[in-house]
């Protein structure tokens, strides 16, 4: 076991229609992964086969390949995966006013 659990949820977007909430965007579900008792959105994926999944933030290649694995299970064969770019350790001094 990889030590993540991951689980799909519809995409948050809902608009008031005949003041009824309905689900605007049907074809993007939110990937969510267990920390702790709560659960994060760290993404994206497309509700049908060939979609990307979309990150929120950089994660180590075994977290991407899990939540690739995790995708292509539920829904099925994921097209690429993209994400914000690993972050830059911040140079000593970028802070300082000379």
């Amino acid at each position: 076991m990889n030590g993540f659990e991951f689980r799909l949820l519809p995409h948050p977007h809902k608009q008031v229609v005949h003041g009824v909430r309905v689900q605007v965007i049907t074809d993007v579900q939110q990937v969510q992964v267990r920390d702790g008792d709560t659960w994060e959105r760290c993404g994206y994926c497309g509700a049908e086969p060939g979609r990307p999944i979309t990150l929120c933030r950089y994660y180590p290649e075994v977290f991407r390949d899990e939540v690739r694995k995790f995708v292509e299970e539920s829904v099925g064969k994921v097209s690429a995966l993209g994400m914000p770019p690993r972050p830059q350790p911040k140079e000593r001094g970028d802070d300082d006013d000379e």
